[in-house]
């Protein structure tokens, strides 16, 4: 993998590193600036617009799987909180709440 300049990282449930390989090319500052990213507007940005993509998939699967009108009413709530969303706790707490809805359909 590393001849093809491709990392690893393998994660455990629980978030432990389990393993991890990272290729030595590569320039330090940009991975710095992607670092802080999360924490600054434009970070958040980002992350909100990667989990409206998730969610908007997510809902269309769930409209075949004909949830409970609570259930529905539950995801879609969600899905206005990710639009509110002004923090990158706040985009992760709206997929976490979303994901449970989704999973209980």
């Amino acid at each position: 993998m590393q001849r093809l300049g491709i990392s690893l990282i393998h994660l455990d449930r629980d978030a432990t590193l389990l393993a991890s390989s990272a290729v030595a090319a590569g320039d330090v500052r940009l991975r710095r600036l992607q670092a802080a990213a999360g924490g600054s507007p434009l970070g958040v940005e980002i992350a909100r617009g990667l989990m409206q993509s998730k969610l908007a998939g997510q809902a269309r699967v769930l409209a075949l799987l004909s949830p409970t009108p609570a259930i529905a009413a539950a995801f879609e709530q969600q899905l206005a909180m990710l639009d509110a969303a002004g923090s990158l706790d706040e985009v992760l707490a709206a997929e976490r709440e979303a994901a449970q809805a989704y999973e209980a359909a």
